[in-house]
């Protein structure tokens, strides 16, 4: 999966590209130019706020526009959005046409979410941008990754046990969805209900929370705080000072200074 946000300046002249895979693009503000897709026809075309589409691999797109214009493009391979109509959607085939329709509030929420992470807004979780992700696949295939079918519900006691040893085992590590998922022997999609269904939390959440749980046992000693932001496995001393204190209403600094 590749995440990108494209920002252009206007361009009159009709640029030519072609998908390397599936993509989803979300247009988040009113355009206007031309276009023409799969062929030499081209149209003058308005794109609405919080335009959606989706672009077959192989798909021949060209287009220009009248004014400035950004857009976020999710490239995904056949088998992820193959997986995603299976266990979001149960039967829904896959497109061989590219389509565009209006986002949902859900999907523009989280490309949100993603711009901000990839702008340096935000800083970025690995395992909470790949589930937002997931998630963004899911509803711009129209389905909700809050929904759950009785077969997915809940994990087994056995399976999530592995899971959340993995998790303490492993919180000074990157840890991400498709590990956990493979623990589990589950499907990221399945995995991602399935956790939030047993655990009432979602797996990037409960990650979070356990190195939350886990840098707040080491600020009781001595360690310096550089090395309890490697410890638990935040990316950086800065992230680990944003995250606690969004979390905990302390920095890590204060907390420690609070428990003396």
């Amino acid at each position: 999966m590749n995440v990108r946000w494209h920002h252009a300046r206007p361009h009159l002249d009709v640029s030519d590209s072609v998908t390397a895979a599936h993509t989803f693009v979300l247009r988040p503000t009113f355009v206007k130019g031309r276009e023409a897709l799969n062929s030499d026809r081209v149209r003058d075309r308005i794109w609405r706020a919080n335009s959606f589409a989706f672009l077959p691999k192989g798909t021949t797109y060209n287009h220009a526009t009248e004014i400035a214009s950004d857009w976020i493009a999710v490239s995904v391979s056949k088998d992820l959005v193959r997986e995603a109509a299976g266990e979001m959607n149960g039967t829904s085939p896959l497109p061989d046409e590219a389509f565009v329709t209006d986002a949902s509030t859900g999907a523009i929420m989280l490309a949100n979410t993603i711009r901000a992470a990839l702008a340096g807004d935000a800083v970025p979780d690995p395992l909470g941008l790949e589930q937002d992700l997931m998630d963004v696949v899911a509803l711009w295939w129209g389905a909700s990754p809050a929904s759950s079918t009785p077969a997915a519900a809940r994990i087994a006691p056995n399976r999530l046990r592995r899971v959340t040893d993995y998790v303490e085992e492993n919180l000074s590590s990157r840890i991400s969805l498709q590990d956990m998922a493979d623990i589990s022997g589950l499907s990221r999609f399945h995995f991602a209900k399935a956790f939030k269904q047993t655990t009432g939390t979602a797996p990037y959440r409960y990650v979070h929370a356990r190195r939350i749980a886990y840098a707040g046992q080491l600020l009781r000693g001595d360690v310096p705080l550089s090395r309890i932001a490697y410890m638990a496995g935040f990316s950086s001393q800065a992230h680990f000072q944003t995250a606690y204190r969004k979390a905990m209403g302390l920095t890590p600094a204060a907390y420690r200074d609070c428990i003396g």
